[in-house]
């Protein structure tokens, strides 16, 4: 055992102690912080290499992503034809008039009606009256119920020719008069999808 008196050993003793308290304050106030600091670096290095392996996968996966859209936004043009996101009263008129023609069935009145608003969409309902015969009556809600949008026609009602004749016979070649509700409907402003191109 070491003498402790020896001012050699008490040398080798105080040089100890001095190591021992550098290493502390240099464990203190250097390694831990930067140790901390590393620490903080790796993980986000992490977090970037965890993102940009994302990114390269979505990448690879671009085309397909491209292509998919593509087909979802040919699918939704055709459904867009059939409920419109554009108000359809003009054309819709235009070719009822057009039908009544080709059926040599007479309008009468055309009324509409409120409006309903129904999820995502708007109702537009138009109360018709039609002179005709019941051929052409029936070959003019098939062309109403073809034209390129969806127009549904509901709540039919058919009066005889001793039921509607007027004083003056006015209508005498047609042989009932028919009323109906026609339906249109509109893809609300809010609701309408704004495509992006690629």
């Amino acid at each position: 055992m070491p003498d402790i008196r020896d001012p050699r050993v008490q040398k080798w003793f105080l040089m100890l102690i001095g190591a021992v308290v550098v290493v502390y304050i240099w464990h203190a106030k250097v390694y831990q912080p930067k140790q901390e600091q590393l620490d903080l670096s790796y993980m986000k290095y992490e977090t970037l290499q965890t993102q940009l392996k994302s990114v390269e996968m979505k990448f690879q996966s671009l085309p397909s992503l491209k292509r998919e859209y593509e087909d979802l936004t040919d699918r939704y043009m055709l459904v867009a034809q059939l409920l419109p996101e554009e108000d359809q009263l003009a054309p819709l008129l235009s070719k009822i008039h057009a039908a009544a023609l080709e059926t040599s069935t007479r309008l009468g009145d055309i009324e509409p009606l409120p409006p309903a608003a129904q999820g995502f969409y708007d109702r537009n309902d138009f109360r018709v009256t039609v002179y005709s015969t019941y051929h052409d009556l029936g070959d003019f809600l098939a062309r109403v119920a073809n034209l390129p949008f969806i127009v549904n026609v509901d709540d039919v009602q058919m009066l005889t020719v001793a039921q509607f004749n007027s004083p003056n016979n006015e209508f005498e070649e047609f042989t009932l008069m028919g009323q109906f509700t026609i339906s249109t409907y509109k893809v609300k402003d809010s609701e309408r999808l704004m495509l992006a191109d690629l």
